[in-house]
């Protein structure tokens, strides 16, 4: 039997894999609203733990560092950066160490074109391991219109009080920092945000919010793959949902949201 293979497109949330002299890591991201505090958008990385350099610490335990610079220039102007180490959890020996590790950043950023760039380095290597990548992201929300956030591919979630940066509106959210679905995973979880409805639709209006799974190649929505929910106009709704995959062929899809008035 052919292995099941499903590649999830989401807008202005791209996942990519690169290799360069033995680190290994996914990054996707995702743009986001405050109505308090504007625009931001969220960096997740996810290291593979065998690619990276594990060095015995003080308390017999085996360590990884990364040095990550994160900036975002805008006509050559740095608009926001950061640029810190990120330490694995420690593990207590290195004879089994096929899993990944997470960090996630948050930025904020004003409407705009941003040339993004990320600097990866292994400080335990003694070779010149480091990645980089750059890629060109607009951010562009507005307070007249209805908009919709990215579209955050997620592992699991849980409700919480907590306020720190795996957090939105109540939600522990941990992501899936990969566009590849195994046969494994028989559900897609997303996280995605609408920003405006009761301002353009007016308070207490009920409107319609459509997800399904779109072809790559024909541009049409699968059959079977199709859903509607209701919902009521706010200034920001939350999207929490799952879909089950485990019947759909092999292939790349997008996934889309739309938002719908009674009309």
């Amino acid at each position: 039997m052919r292995k099941k293979t499903v590649i999830i497109l989401t807008f202005l949330c791209i996942s990519l894999v690169t290799r360069v002299r033995g680190i290994e890591a996914y990054l996707s991201y995702c743009t986001f609203y405050s109505p308090v505090d504007g625009p931001y958008i969220e960096t997740y990385i996810s290291f593979d733990a065998r690619s990276v350099k594990w060095v015995q610490n003080e308390n017999n335990k085996y360590g990884a560092t990364l040095q990550i610079l994160i900036l975002f220039k805008n006509d050559s102007i740095i608009q926001n950066y950061k640029k810190y180490n990120f330490s694995a959890p420690e593990i207590d020996d290195t004879t089994n160490i096929d899993f990944n590790f997470i960090d996630q950043q948050r930025f904020a950023l004003n409407n705009g074109k941003y040339d993004f760039q990320i600097y990866i380095r292994d400080t335990n290597s003694k070779v010149n391991d480091e990645i980089y990548y750059e890629a060109p992201i607009e951010i562009s929300y507005s307070d007249k219109k209805i908009n919709i956030s990215g579209i955050e591919l997620i592992d699991s979630y849980l409700r919480t009080d907590e306020t720190n940066v795996l957090t939105k509106n109540g939600y522990k959210i941990i992501p899936y920092i990969a566009a590849y679905y195994p046969k494994e995973v028989s559900k897609i979880k997303f996280y995605s945000e609408i920003y405006n409805t009761s301002d353009v639709f007016g308070d207490d209006y009920k409107y319609l919010i459509t997800m399904y799974i779109k072809s790559f190649t024909s541009g049409l929505p699968v059959n079977d793959f199709y859903f509607v929910r209701k919902s009521v106009s706010n200034k920001v709704n939350v999207l929490l949902n799952e879909i089950d995959i485990s019947l759909l062929p092999s292939g790349n899809y997008f996934l889309v949201i739309e938002v719908r008035n009674q009309n």
